[in-house]
C-alpha cells in the first residue's frame, strides 16, 4: 500500500503534538469529523472539556538526546502557551516559547542562563496548516488506510489514581527506497489511555528508524500526558513580532514512494 498525500494529510490531532509545532497546529486548526469514531472520538471529548494541561517528552537514547515541552491549550478561544527544552550531550540546551493567540501561532528562542532559560525580544510568526510527524504516518494516516485495524483494547489500569483503559492504535512497518523518505524504513506503534468520561490521559508512540545501508535502528520513544481538564488557560499576547503573517503552504509528501505494512 503506498502511503499518499490524503493519508499524511489525515494524521491525528494528537499525534500532531510529535511535530515541534504540534500543539500549535491543533488549535489553529480543527480537523475533527462532526461525527467522530475510535481516537478521533477520544479527541473529541478531550476537546470538550474546553481546556488541557499537557505534558510531553520526545527520547532518542542512542543520541543521548530529550526534548521536554509543558503547555496549556484553550480550545474554546484557540489559544495555549508551551514551552520546549532539547538537551543533548554536545550543546547547551535549547529552549523555545510557543503561544497561540485565537488561532495564530508564534515562537521565540530562549536564552540558556545559570538561574534558568530566559524568553525576550521578538516573536516570529509560526504558520499553522496541516504537520507532518517526523516519523512514520501515526494513528491518523493508518487508520484511513484499508488495511488499519480497529483501536484494540489492550486492558485496565490507573494513570494518577484515575483509572484508565489502554488501546493499542497502530502498529505499522514503513520502507522506502533511497531518498524517497526521511529514512529507509522504521517501525511504529502507537499506544492511547483513555479515562472513563473518553478523554485522552496518556498518548505513547515508539519508532525504530534505519537510514541508509545501516541495520542499526534508532529509537524515539514520546510520551504525552494530559490533565487539568477545565483549568483556566491564561496566555499573554506576544509583543514585537518580526515579519508579517504568512499563509501555510501544503507541505511536501515525504513518504511519497514508500510502502506501509500494518504490524
Amino acid at each position: 500500500m503506498k502511503l499518499t498525500w490524503r493519508s499524511v494529510a489525515a494524521t491525528s490531532v494528537v499525534a500532531l503534538l510529535f511535530a515541534a509545532d504540534g500543539f500549535a497546529t491543533w488549535l489553529g486548526v480543527s480537523q475533527s469529523p462532526a461525527a467522530p469514531s475510535g481516537l478521533a472520538r477520544y479527541v473529541a471529548a478531550s476537546e470538550a472539556e474546553g481546556t488541557v494541561a499537557f505534558v510531553m517528552t520526545v527520547r532518542t537514547p542512542a543520541l543521548h538526546a530529550l526534548q521536554r515541552t509543558t503547555g496549556q491549550m484553550d480550545f474554546a478561544d484557540r489559544s495555549g502557551r508551551a514551552l520546549s527544552e532539547a538537551t543533548t550531550p554536545q550543546s547547551l540546551p535549547q529552549y523555545t516559547e510557543t503561544v497561540v493567540v485565537h488561532g495564530a501561532a508564534y515562537e521565540r528562542p530562549g536564552a540558556d542562563r545559570a538561574d534558568g532559560p530566559h524568553f525576550e525580544g521578538a516573536w516570529s510568526r509560526v504558520a499553522v496548516g496541516i504537520a507532518v510527524p517526523p516519523f512514520a504516518p501515526l494513528a491518523g494516516a493508518v487508520a484511513a488506510a484499508p488495511l488499519a485495524p480497529a483501536l484494540q483494547r489492550i486492558g485496565v489500569g490507573t494513570l494518577g489514581r484515575v483509572p484508565v483503559t489502554e488501546y493499542l492504535v497502530a502498529s505499522y512497518g514503513v520502507s522506502c527506497p533511497p531518498g524517497a523518505g526521511p529514512a529507509t524504513a522504521w517501525h511504529e506503534t502507537t499506544w492511547v489511555w483513555v479515562d472513563g468520561q473518553g478523554r485522552i490521559r496518556r498518548w505513547e508512540n515508539v519508532a525504530v528508524a534505519r537510514f541508509g545501508s545501516s541495520s542499526v535502528g534508532v529509537r524515539a520513544t514520546a510520551v504525552v500526558t494530559f490533565g487539568r481538564f477545565g483549568s483556566p488557560v491564561s496566555v499573554a499576547a506576544p509583543g514585537r513580532v518580526l515579519g508579517a503573517a504568512q499563509p501555510a503552504a501544503k507541505p511536501a509528501n515525504p513518504y511519497a514512494g514508500c510502502l506501509v505494512t500494518p504490524g
